[in-house]
């Protein structure tokens, strides 16, 4: 058995991820309580590092996800994970040393991604 930890809706438990590192890959179980209606995605944090896991499909009356990603796409630190809208509005603003940071007021609120075949800033909408 691998360890558990929390996965959050903005600053709410709704369930647990279970992670095993299986050779060269880490093995992601995701179990959570969602609100109907919605597509959500589940985000996992390892370091200085965000990915992506995927979205999670209904199993009766949880929400579950499982899949895996290679030991060398992580960074060392430990995992955190959240769970946010699919639609939940906001913009990818990929960043380049030859080109100034378009938002950088709101650089404060944004989270570094890996997205569209580059890396950037995801700045969320404002409520």
């Amino acid at each position: 058995m691998g360890s558990i930890y929390e996965i959050y809706l903005n600053s709410k438990s709704v369930g647990q991820a279970q992670v095993e590192k299986m050779g060269l890959y880490y093995c992601f179980f995701c179990r959570c309580r969602l609100p109907q209606g919605k597509i959500y995605r589940i985000w996992m944090r390892c370091g200085g590092k965000e990915e992506s896991l995927g979205i999670p499909v209904p199993k009766g009356n949880v929400f579950i996800l499982e899949t895996r990603l290679p030991v060398s796409r992580m960074e060392k630190g430990q995992f955190s994970f959240r769970v946010e809208p699919k639609d939940a509005g906001g913009r990818f603003y990929s960043v380049s040393p030859e080109r100034p940071f378009p938002c950088m007021l709101r650089l404060r609120e944004g989270q570094w991604r890996k997205e569209k075949g580059g890396v950037g800033i995801y700045i969320p909408e404002k409520k």
